[in-house]
């Protein structure tokens, strides 16, 4: 668990570790801050032996992480945030999934709190999620669990920011077996000073040059034009035109049965978001696309597409 100035939430953070059905583990808190004595206090509140404080390397996360896998002593590796919620069967239910699975890698839905309230679901077997990677990231990073050895094998990349999607990108490269639980196991907390309220230029690139070296090696697989074009659906913005062209080739990997419907969904709906010409003639097109390859949408997504769709821009 790196920490940064989480005060705030450390504490709640730390119970739900300590609140576990699963006994048999050690946390390790890397603290990258310059000095917080308050951080230390939390931590030493506890009065627990498993929980050890280590001060980080202060480079980035990606730095903190490999300094934390070097310091455990267990044979897996659970990640989670200092502002993040772990439920109580967390390690438990993880742990056994990911040994009946026969995975090397997991991890699970999440649910938003704090500024957002939804439930994150990504894709769950191995070999969707092979190929949902061309797309998003198909992992949520705090709610990560694994064989150390791979960890060790892989360690971060410390020069990117989006050291999460470098690194599961690489290991799919590698015939890692990654999945995830399709149960909410963590609670992700979004707030003005999380890592997901603003996206800035310099992530959207590595996720697009992260994107383009993985694409090449489908090559025996698809012969996209677009794909590499249009970002691979990261960009911010994309006129209808754009979205359209995306979701026909995404359509056609769908069709070959590469990804979920589930999936497919999920992504229209991203890139129907991404739209910078708002109108409602956009959500009518979207149902038409939805309709057209046989899927279905919770009213609640037709919603929140629409609103976005049809709201002016500030």
């Amino acid at each position: 668990m790196p920490t940064y100035n989480a005060e705030k939430y450390l504490h709640v953070a730390i119970k739900s570790i300590q609140s576990q059905t699963y006994k048999n583990w050690e946390l390790n808190i890397i603290d990258d801050s310059n000095i917080n004595i308050r951080t230390l206090e939390i931590i030493n509140s506890f009065k627990d032996i498993r929980i050890k404080y280590f001060k980080g390397p202060q480079k980035n996360l990606a730095a903190a992480l490999n300094f934390g896998i070097k310091n455990s002593n267990g044979d897996f590796i659970a990640r989670m945030d200092a502002d993040d919620i772990s439920l109580k069967n967390r390690l438990k239910f993880q742990f056994d999934y990911l040994q009946q699975k026969k995975l090397d890698i997991c991890g699970s839905s999440i649910r938003l709190v704090g500024n957002d309230f939804r439930i994150n679901a990504y894709p769950e077997k191995p070999e969707e999620i092979k190929f949902a990677a061309l797309f998003t990231c198909p992992l949520a990073h705090p709610t990560v669990l694994g064989k150390k050895e791979f960890f060790q094998k892989y360690p971060y990349s410390e020069n990117f920011k989006v050291e999460d999607y470098e690194l599961w990108v690489r290991m799919l490269k590698s015939n890692v077996i990654i999945g995830n639980v399709p149960k909410v196991l963590l609670k992700y907390r979004i707030h003005n000073n999380s890592s997901t309220a603003f996206i800035s230029d310099e992530v959207i690139d590595e996720r697009v040059k992260i994107s383009k070296q993985y694409f090449e090696h489908f090559q025996d697989f698809f012969k996209y034009e677009h794909l590499e074009v249009l970002g691979f659906g990261f960009r911010k913005n994309y006129s209808l035109k754009e979205v359209e062209q995306i979701v026909l080739e995404m359509g056609d990997i769908y069709k070959k049965k590469y990804i979920s419907g589930s999936f497919f969904v999920k992504m229209i709906s991203v890139y129907f978001r991404k739209i910078s010409e708002k109108s409602i003639t956009n959500v009518f097109y979207y149902l038409r696309l939805l309709n057209n390859n046989k899927l279905q949408i919770s009213l609640f997504e037709l919603i929140l597409v629409a609103l976005k769709n049809t709201l002016s821009k500030k």
